[in-house]
């Protein structure tokens, strides 16, 4: 019986081992005071029927030693501030302080209990002859333990500094403890395929069943001794793509064709629409996805992944289809594109400010059907006349291509609008002519060309009007292409309205007089007034052009895509 006031520095537990039986000695060194206090316990069991080595019988004992401190553990109940095993056997030790999955069943099991119940630091190494457990075996009598230190009170060493506690020397793995190591043996049985061809010198699935057929039909003639009539037939071709999708799948099957199962066993399909073959991925799967392209006329993924399921199931089939396509060379010839001209610097004239019109380039439409006063049909024509650098437009309508026809229109565009200093299309002094036949020329007339063709076919389609009508519906076309946005239109409310080309040609979009300007014009002008006005009006004109070089002109420089993107930075 234990008091309150004992305090239990340290339990120790010794372990040995004979043939015959294995023991165990427990000591529990308390300080009461100033006195040795030993308390003792003592286990002893007779070894098993079984015969078992001398290492494992030393292992049994080892595992009563935690046994033993896992049922003091629990009376002791904190009062023990640190436990010690202790065991003669070098291999014990060393099971005991390895990993329990190395050994043999008997072994692991055992050491696996042994570290659930101790730690495995705390296990030490004992000389047999210090070894309190080893007295039971060495038959000594009653009245000899009577007198016996060791049996008592521990080794010498044990009521001693720790540092002076023996220690195992080295460790060496003996041929015992290599017994008890669990060695692993995988084996894994392949189904033996005889291979026949190399399916990675074909390049055409019908050659190669058709080789493999010829081979296969030689070798059974060779066996039977037969002579056959020299031709193929069509069970012998279907035996020799049985064969080849048996060899892609030889890692998944042991006999036969492994095929897919679905939801499709009611529908009427053939059987090998509803179980296709599984296919793997192989120098054979690509002749079949390749004939199949072939098959389809060298049509796209899904039409090619369409016709393999017919009678097989590739895993991840989307991406091997596109793969063996993307090396089809027929495919590849007609879906290339042809290189593609960098887009070249803009003309001065676009990128420098001037007034409305100043620069301008020409166009015609092509012949345009309308009605005669006499119910016939007539052809006109439409020039175009746009703004380089406002892409203002200006439109008329022109009876014929007569030089006549188009100086009278060139005369009332200078009339409504002003006096060039530049146009783009006919020959003289003050004109600059394209070179015939250059596409690439006059593309910011071309843009705005098929902006007032696109209204008129989508509009009028088949319509014949009137010379009036059509010259009427393009003044309001041209109204509304004036009005276009040419900058990027944001949907927040403070931000300002976006640029368009006729804040360039008139103050606003309507020429008549708001009513809150009456009052300014009924009021006396003076000379200071005007100057304030003209002032007023330089600011807004000087903000307009800041506006269109920052909204307008800086978005030219990447409205084209480069077909080099690094062509744009400069090295």
């Amino acid at each position: 019986m234990l008091n309150g006031s004992l305090y239990v520095d340290d339990l120790c537990h010794g372990a040995d081992d004979v043939e015959s039986a294995f023991n165990l000695s427990s000591n529990a060194i308390c300080e009461f005071e100033r006195s040795w206090y030993v308390v003792r316990n003592v286990k002893s069991r007779i070894k098993p029927v079984k015969k078992l080595s001398l290492p494992r019988l030393e292992l049994m004992g080892a595992l009563i030693a935690a046994r033993l401190w896992k049922y003091l553990s629990k009376v002791f109940c904190g009062l023990v501030d640190g436990v010690f095993l202790w065991t003669d056997s070098e291999i014990c030790l060393c099971w005991i302080k390895g990993s329990a999955r190395e050994w043999k069943q008997f072994v692991s099991n055992r050491v696996l209990e042994i570290q659930d119940c101790t730690s495995p630091d705390r296990w030490t190494f004992c000389p047999g002859l210090e070894n309190p457990a080893d007295k039971l075996t060495c038959g000594e009598n009653s009245h000899t333990l009577l007198s016996d230190s060791v049996w008592w009170l521990g080794p010498v060493w044990l009521r001693g500094n720790r540092n002076q506690w023996p220690r195992q020397k080295f460790e060496r793995v003996t041929d015992e403890q290599k017994l008890e190591r669990l060695n692993t043996s995988v084996h894994a049985i392949l189904p033996q395929t005889e291979i026949i061809l190399d399916e990675n010198k074909f390049s055409n699935l019908r050659k190669l069943l058709r080789v493999t057929a010829w081979v296969k039909s030689f070798a059974a003639k060779l066996r039977k001794r037969l002579c056959g009539s020299g031709l193929l037939t069509a069970a012998e071709v279907k035996e020799a793509e049985e064969y080849w999708v048996k060899s892609a799948i030889r890692e998944l099957l042991l006999r036969g064709i492994l095929r897919v199962k679905g939801r499709l066993e009611q529908a009427e399909l053939f059987h090998n629409e509803k179980h296709p073959a599984i296919l793997l991925k192989s120098k054979f799967t690509d002749l079949i996805i390749m004939s199949a392209h072939v098959k389809s006329f060298h049509s796209g993924v899904a039409s090619t992944l369409s016709r393999v399921r017919n009678n097989f199931w590739i895993p991840r089939g989307r991406q091997v289809v596109k793969k063996v396509i993307s090396e089809c060379l027929i495919s590849k010839k007609y879906a290339l594109e042809p290189a593609k001209q960098l887009t070249g610097q803009l003309p001065r004239d676009r990128v420098v400010e001037s007034p409305p019109f100043a620069v301008v380039g020409i166009d015609f439409t092509g012949a345009i059907t309308i009605k005669a006063g006499d119910k016939s049909c007539k052809k006109v024509y439409i020039a175009l006349f746009t703004c380089v650098v406002t892409r203002a437009v200006h439109i008329e309508v022109v009876s014929d291509m007569s030089v006549k026809s188009f100086v009278f229109a060139l005369r009332r565009f200078f009339i409504k609008r002003s006096k060039c200093s530049r146009v783009h299309i006919v020959q003289g002094r003050y004109v600059k002519f394209i070179p015939e036949r250059s596409p690439w020329w006059g593309g910011f007339w071309a843009r705005l060309m098929k902006s007032i063709k696109d209204p008129l076919r989508k509009i009028l389609g088949k319509a014949l009007l009137t010379f009036e009508e059509l010259t009427t519906i393009m003044t309001e076309l041209e109204c509304v292409l004036n009005n276009r946005p040419i900058t990027y239109e944001t949907n927040e409310l403070w931000e300002p309205r976006c640029l368009t080309p006729s804040q360039f040609l008139l103050p606003g979009r309507d020429n008549g007089l708001p009513e809150h300007f009456q009052e300014i014009f009924n009021k006396v002008v003076d000379r200071e007034t005007l100057t304030r006005r003209k002032l007023y009006q330089s600011r807004l004109l000087k903000q307009l052009w800041t506006k269109w070089k920052e909204q307008y002109l800086l978005q030219l420089r990447t409205a084209h895509n480069f077909t080099n993107p690094s062509s744009e930075a400069e090295p």
